[in-house]
């Protein structure tokens, strides 16, 4: 892959010929096109392609949450692919073929605040839960006024609802309704800032 800075005919996106342009994070990219390996893939490629996939999968619908959440990533990396890393490496377990999301170990959001502490989450009313934490913002930090996502996932629907800037930290509490198919299903709830 080949970086370029206005080429002959200036930034370009798409195929051309034997070659396809991309700008990623406002670097213009140009690369030759892929060609099938005729190669079996080894066990360890093909471990690594379904704890990719699996995990890519899990991932797409929260790309939204995800850019914002992994905004201060390492530079070079897209926040999309600096949360796959993370999870990849905290949030699939099993043995292949078999490889399960760790639901619990999922990450969203890192940053420099601090988590929400002391979370805890509850079904007061059918349709709905109550997320509740711990205002544990730094002195000379936010203050507080940073604002909680929350993300509820139900993985026998493979769906999910978020809740983007439901409540500032210093709330201490936010309420998130749910679909009412969501009612018959065990569903996962995450909470960042």
């Amino acid at each position: 892959m080949g970086r370029y800075k206005q080429g002959i005919l200036g930034a370009f996106s798409g195929k051309v010929g034997n070659v396809v342009g991309s700008s990623i994070n406002g670097i213009d990219y140009m690369k030759g096109l892929p060609r099938k390996s005729t190669k079996t893939p080894t066990l360890p490629q093909l471990m690594q392609r379904s704890r990719f996939g699996l995990m890519a999968d899990f991932l797409r619908t929260l790309g939204g949450v995800v850019k914002v959440g992994f905004q201060s990533r390492k530079k070079g990396l897209t926040p999309y692919n600096a949360a796959s890393s993370y999870n990849l490496e905290h949030a699939i377990t099993g043995t292949y073929p078999n490889f399960v999301v760790d639901y619990p170990e999922v990450v969203y959001s890192r940053g420099n605040l601090l988590g929400l502490s002391d979370q805890e989450v509850a079904a007061a009313v059918a349709g709905e839960l109550d997320f509740s934490w711990s205002n544990d913002a730094p002195v000379g930090g936010s203050g507080g006024t940073d604002k909680a996502t929350i993300v509820v996932y139900n993985p026998a629907k493979d769906k999910y609802v978020v809740a983007q800037a439901a409540a500032a930290r210093s709330a201490e509490t936010s309420t998130v309704e749910l679909p009412a198919d969501f009612s018959a299903h065990r569903a996962l709830g995450y909470s960042g800032r």
